[in-house]
């Protein structure tokens, strides 16, 4: 068991360090461009999350509502 965790958890950072590398070697922006690019697109996803969260509790609150009013 501990054999196999071992084998998951090396294998895992293999990849990762594998993919990595991958990428700053044929990423065609520097390394400050590139970690620009990757804070904006973190922050264009949580904004987009926090509206489709937005939206969704507002869905789900009138639903409420108006099973509450149902009673």
């Amino acid at each position: 068991m501990v054999k196999k965790l071992l084998g998951l958890v090396l294998g895992f950072s293999l990849g990762a360090f594998v993919g990595w590398l991958v990428v700053m070697l044929f990423v065609p922006v520097t390394g400050k461009q590139l970690r620009h690019n990757l804070e904006t697109n973190v922050q264009n996803a949580r904004v987009a999350a926090r509206e489709a969260q937005a939206k969704k509790r507002a869905e789900l609150e009138a639903e409420l509502a108006a099973l509450r009013n149902e009673r």
